[in-house]
């Protein structure tokens, strides 16, 4: 936006934690970000489930699976059908070492806020919802202090997001030059093989 924040917004397949009853069908989110509640249908909709159903907790889920795609460049669970990428949701296992997430403070963030049980979820703790009214409000102070964020300068509003078109050009220029230094390029791939 104008102060240079982040904003993400994907509404289109929400629920009312607060209202349930407006709610639609149990079953709604995109596979690549649901939480293994929401995977495995208690979204607060059924009167007598014994699960708590999603919550917010949903959302530190997909927090996690947002900086592991960001991270990686492809989802956590990904998967050629829907019902094996539910399943290894469901069982929580991301890997770590196939695409590369050397970065110790990273990989902790990731999979602390990816835990299978929500409650255990980085932030979890922070609110509550009881009798629609939000009771216990701690902020989420406890994800921007984790190491993850070190780095980052929280004084500096003047830092300016690059667009996608630079971050292609970067990729492109950044592959140029590995080529142009690999000696061994014209063995590997003779001109005309149709690779890069």
């Amino acid at each position: 936006n104008e102060k240079n924040h982040i904003v993400v917004i994907d509404l289109g397949t929400a629920k009312d934690l607060v209202m349930t009853d407006l709610n639609g069908p149990e079953f709604v989110g995109t596979p690549d970000f649901m939480s293994p509640e929401a995977v495995t249908g208690f979204s607060g909709m059924a009167k007598d489930a014994k699960e708590e159903g999603a919550t917010h907790c949903a959302d530190l889920w997909a927090l996690g699976a947002v900086a592991y795609i960001l991270h990686t460049g492809s989802t956590p669970f990904w998967s050629p059908s829907q019902y094996l990428a539910f399943l290894r949701i469901k069982r929580g296992l991301l890997p770590r070492d196939a695409w590369g997430i050397a970065d110790p403070a990273t990989w902790d963030f990731i999979t602390r806020l990816m835990q299978v049980e929500p409650k255990k979820r980085l932030g979890a703790d922070c609110y509550q919802v009881a009798k629609r009214k939000v009771v216990v409000s701690k902020g989420y102070d406890v994800l921007r202090n984790h190491e993850y964020f070190a780095g980052v300068n929280k004084a500096d509003k003047t830092t300016i997001l690059p667009s996608l078109q630079d971050l292609c050009i970067r990729a492109c220029a950044e592959l140029a030059k590995n080529d142009s230094l690999d000696l061994d390029i014209c063995d590997q791939h003779p001109p005309g093989d149709g690779s890069s």
